[in-house]
This record gives C-alpha cells, structure tokens and sequence, in this order.
C-alpha cells in the first residue's frame, strides 16, 4: 500500500483475525447484547469483524518509518514458528467489582503469542518506541462498560456465556495496521504484513 511519506499514521502492530472467528465472536456479542438489553447498561459492543490482536500501539508514525517499521518486524519474526491460539474464557478489566471492559482470553498458545510480542517490542524499541510499563495480557476485547446499570445482569451474563473454547487461528503473520478514526467508529487498514 503507498503512504504519503509526510502524512502522519495512527498505527498499531496486530495479529488479525480470520473470518471465522470472527463469526463467532460475532455471535457471542449478539447473545451478550440480547441479555443485556434490559439491564440499563450501556456497552459499546466492538465490531466484530474489526476485532485483532494489539501486540504494540505504536501512537502516530510519519508515513516514511512505515518500511523501517516493516524490517524490524520481519527482525522479530525471523525465529518464530506458526503456532495455534485458541480463544475462551471470558474476563472483565479491571475486576468484577469494577467491570468495564469485557474480554475474551487466549487460552492456548499464550507462551508463543507472549514471547512474539517480546520481540516485537524489544525491536521496535530500537526504532525509539518505548516499551509498555505494563504487562502484556493477550485478549480480545468485545465490549466497554459507559454506564454500568446492572453489574449482577453482566456478571450472570459473563458466567452464563463463558466457554472454554470460542474458535482459534493459525498463527502466521503479524501486521502493521492502520487506525482511521470516524464518528462509527475506528477503520482499520492493513499498511503491510510479514509472514513467518
């Protein structure tokens, strides 16, 4: 894809999600919005078929890093293997107490998809992109909490739609993304991709 070198990119690194994933979480947001419907909570659903893995926000780039971004990444990736990361188990951020984001969990390939994110980060911070204070937490998530009317409705509701096993993807390409910000919502375009 050409990028005006000048223009500055929203942009972040990701593993993106293959449709039938993406069918399935889009199924189990529809079953969280049907029961939720009633309980005076305002949650802003994420689109399903916009839904990726974040590995490394990246902030605003200048157009021009986009290849030297692109090179450090197929870095990180030069002794990565394809590897299986199956999502389950559903969560909330920061607590039950406190539920604002509702998430879903990778609950195999955690070891791989943490050591990947290792390393694109400890390479991209060659490029001047500081590392995350905090820990990184692999998860998808499908929804934030604006107004929390019922926290007993969205925790049966957690309890009830959890399932240990949701779907899984092959593993085979991280990619630099780019995140177009709009009144529905964000857009997000692929700048380039590297397969390992």
């Amino acid at each position: 894809m050409t990028q005006d070198l000048e223009e500055s990119i929203r942009s972040f690194v990701a593993v993106n999600l293959d449709k039938a994933l993406q069918e399935s979480l889009a199924a189990l947001i529809q079953e969280f919005r049907n029961r939720l419907k009633h309980a005076r909570t305002r949650i802003g659903w994420v689109n399903a078929g916009s839904l990726h893995l974040t590995l490394k926000f990246l902030g605003s780039i200048e157009g021009k890093k986009v290849p030297a971004i692109l090179g450090k990444l197929e870095e990180a990736v030069s002794e990565i293997r394809p590897f299986l990361m199956v999502f389950g188990d559903l969560g909330v951020f920061p607590n039950l107490n406190q539920p604002r984001v509702i998430w879903v969990g990778v609950q195999k390939g955690e070891k791989e998809v943490c050591l990947l994110q290792k390393r694109v980060e400890g390479r991209l911070s060659e490029l001047g992109f500081k590392p995350e204070k905090r820990g990184f937490s692999p998860h998808l998530t499908l929804g934030r909490i604006k107004a929390l009317g019922s926290r007993g409705e969205v925790l049966r509701s957690l309890k009830e739609l959890n399932q240990p096993e949701i779907g899984g993807i092959k593993v085979t390409k991280v990619s630099l993304m780019k995140s177009t910000l709009t009144p529905k919502g964000a857009i997000y375009t692929e700048l380039g991709g590297v397969g390992f």
